[in-house]
């Protein structure tokens, strides 16, 4: 397996948010569209319960956590020696692991409060130095985006999350796992959340012999058709970068004419998203302007900007640190209602429900002091709980996160 030599990094934790760039072994991410999730510290050994399963052993209860606030215009001191500490930090971690250049940007609600940046673009013509604007692949994190493409339409009541896959896909049928022992589907079986949160019981990996999956969804349905579900949906975290390439070319049978029009491609209606939220230089294809582009490195030479091609919803998007501080500010942003800016696509009530809902958690995580623990998983999300006793009143706390990784290239919200 290649080792990644230039990545973008981006970690948030409700009101404050770092994007950053390093290499994956710096940072303990997997490869292969990589959702470790990093850095966390939880049991391998255990399969986390479903949401609102019951454990009498174990009593959840909600986190407090203090409301964000307005920041005065000269930072306190506390916190530009927190930020000075993290522009060290970086510069160790990149230092150390050897990376060809990395972008960081620490974001609190609408306001950007730190950019760092290090090394060069490493381009085979020379390179230059890293800005906020330098374009980077972000792997995984693009199932953000097509799981905000789902919330969206939820939004306009142009389908229900739990609508059931076939609903836009009647000619889905992989077999149910245990019919050969008589075990009948449910009703429903997977549901359009289920692809969106990894419970659809279907495989990790694309249906394709090489990166580039050049197939039609026909094809690829014919090929799916033939597999037996790893579990009952809704019922098991299967990760799989093909259950949420399916989502994403399933929203292109629905039909939402202001923004995303029947048969669009999921590049195009991304393209767009995009644009609404002000992100200039993210796309869902190879920008055609490489000048700015990092190149991530591999066995020391640039990596091949492969095309997932069909599986492109799953792992493609290109972005930068400043564009993703300004998905970061959405996501953030409390109180707002649809469009009340130009870069709202989803109510701000409704992205809260998104970071808070749960489709599995693992109690056995969560009796813990002074530790972070990898404890729940949500709609593509990554749910860590902190209890970190020396804080008081406001010692717990949950760390919502996303990371992913391709060939030269890791990313981490």
């Amino acid at each position: 397996m290649a080792r990644a030599r230039a990545s973008a990094i981006l970690l948030c934790a409700l009101q404050c948010c770092v994007l950053w760039a390093a290499p994956s072994a710096a940072i303990g991410v997997w490869d292969d569209f990589s959702d470790g999730p990093a850095r966390s510290t939880a049991r391998t050994d255990q399969q986390p319960q479903r949401a609102g399963a019951d454990d009498s052993s174990t009593t959840l209860s909600c986190p407090t956590a203090p409301r964000a606030v307005p920041l005065p215009a000269q930072l306190p001191a506390e916190i530009e020696t927190i930020l000075s500490g993290a522009r060290g930090k970086l510069d160790q971690m990149w230092t150390a692991s050897k990376a060809a250049g990395g972008s960081a940007a620490v974001v609190y609600g609408d306001r950007v409060l730190m950019t760092h940046t290090f090394g060069s673009t490493a381009s085979p013509q020379g390179g230059h130095a890293v800005d906020g604007d330098t374009i980077f692949r972000l792997g995984s994190v693009t199932k953000v985006f097509t799981d905000l493409m789902l919330h969206r339409m939820a939004e306009d009541s142009l389908l229900h999350a739990t609508d059931p896959i076939t609903s836009l896909a009647p000619e889905y049928s992989p077999a149910w796992p245990g019919a050969a022992n008589g075990s009948a589907p449910t009703p429903k079986g997977g549901t359009l959340r289920d692809l969106g949160s990894h419970m659809a019981g279907l495989p990790r990996a694309l249906p394709c012999p090489s990166g580039e999956c050049n197939y039609t969804t026909a094809e690829i349905m014919q090929v799916m058709n033939n597999w037996t579900l790893l579990a009952e949906p809704g019922t098991k975290l299967t990760y799989s970068n093909v259950g949420f390439a399916l989502l994403g070319r399933l929203l292109e049978r629905v039909d939402a004419p202001q923004y995303s029009p029947k048969g669009e491609l999921w590049e195009d209606s991304l393209d767009k998203l995009a644009q609404v939220l002000g992100m200039g230089n993210t796309t869902a294809r190879a920008p055609t302007d490489t000048g700015n582009l990092a190149y991530g490195l591999q066995w020391g030479q640039p990596a091949p900007l492969v095309d997932l091609g069909w599986g492109n919803p799953c792992g493609s998007v290109y972005s930068s640190a400043n564009d993703m501080a300004r998905l970061l500010s959405f996501l953030l942003r409390d109180g707002a209602a649809r469009d009340d800016t130009k870069a709202q696509p989803l109510d701000s009530a409704t992205t809260r429900r998104w970071l808070r809902d749960r489709v599995l958690s693992n109690p056995s995580n969560l009796a813990c002091d002074n530790c972070i623990e990898f404890t729940e998983w949500g709609e593509t999300w990554h749910i860590m709980r902190a209890n970190i006793v020396q804080m008081g009143n406001f010692s717990q706390f949950y760390i919502v996160t996303k990371d992913g990784g391709i060939p030269g290239y890791n990313s981490y919200i």
